[in-house]
């Protein structure tokens, strides 16, 4: 054993180096101590504080441009580019498949076009939304005529002829029901839609380009309700006027047997001895109904 000269310590003779402190016995500088390395500590790249570095807020994706189709389509019409309004109103269905204007916008147009078959489709289509409107089905029927007289084919008599019994049966309930049929009970015009512009011309007073509307006479305004959108028959109500029976001046009774059901030659047959008037059915009142209109489909 010997001992070490830097630290004391007893290291083993055959050891070049202290097995304490490392001194080297038998190197050049000896009595000198090896510089020992230092230990330097390698962060690892998730410990630690991580400095946030301020960024630009993401530019977010271009929205796409809105485009108002029935605006351009109803520009288009002025021009008298109908072809482009057709389309514009298409594009515009596609935004509101729903909209009962724009469905019957392109079935006017397709008819001022002569296009009666894709006219009816779109009135098919609106009756899909009003199932119960009586002057769509009145339209239809008087379109299908005119396919009728055109092409000649059965079909389109049969459906106009169906389209002409269901107008009628509308017809009969409204006023059953004291009910204005010229609007379906709405109150409002249905050549217009209520908007009590001409539905030829838009309410431009231009027709079909350059030319003054022959409709509104250039004015603009519907010329069944004067521009003022309401049901010309009903005044806006929805309702039909009552009026005194004239048969039986507002008595209700029936004025040949004067209620009694019978007289002096045995039955009455004008109340079928029911002693009600025969026209008014007991009421005294009777509904004044409308002058017959043009349909609005």
């Amino acid at each position: 054993m010997r001992i070490c000269p830097n630290c004391s310590k007893q290291v083993a003779d055959d050891y070049r180096f202290c097995s304490v402190c490392g001194f080297d016995f038998y190197g050049s500088g000896a009595g000198s101590v090896p510089i020992k390395a230092k230990k330097v500590k390698v962060q690892a790249p998730h410990e630690g504080k991580v400095k946030h570095i301020k960024t630009a807020p993401p530019i977010p994706p271009p929205q796409p441009e809105y485009i108002d189709h029935r605006t351009q389509a109803e520009e288009a019409y002025i021009r008298g580019d109908y072809y482009a309004a057709l389309d514009n109103y298409k594009l515009a269905l596609m935004n509101d498949p729903y909209n009962f204007d724009l469905i019957m916008a392109r079935e006017r147009l397709f008819e001022m076009l002569n296009h009666k078959d894709e006219a009816a489709e779109c009135l098919e289509e609106a009756l899909r939304l009003r199932p119960d409107d009586r002057e769509l089905w009145s339209g239809k029927s008087r379109l299908l005529l005119l396919l009728y007289h055109e092409k000649g084919e059965q079909r389109y008599k049969k459906a106009s002829d169906e389209a002409t019994e269901r107008a009628e049966s509308l017809t009969t309930q409204l006023i059953s029901k004291g009910l204005c049929p010229s609007c379906n009970s709405s109150g409002d015009c249905l050549k217009c839609l209520g908007r009590g512009i001409c539905h030829e011309c838009g309410g431009t007073g231009v027709y079909k380009g350059a030319v003054k509307c022959p409709f509104c006479d250039g004015t603009g305004m519907c010329d069944r309700c004067d521009g003022s959108g309401k049901c010309p028959d009903c005044h806006g109500t929805g309702r039909l006027e009552m009026l005194k029976c004239e048969r039986c001046d507002g008595s209700g009774v029936c004025p040949k047997c004067q209620g009694k059901g019978k007289h002096l030659l045995g039955h009455c047959k004008e109340c079928d001895g029911s002693g009600y008037c025969p026209v008014c059915k007991g009421k005294g009142k009777v509904i004044n109904l409308p002058s017959p209109s043009e349909p609005s489909g």
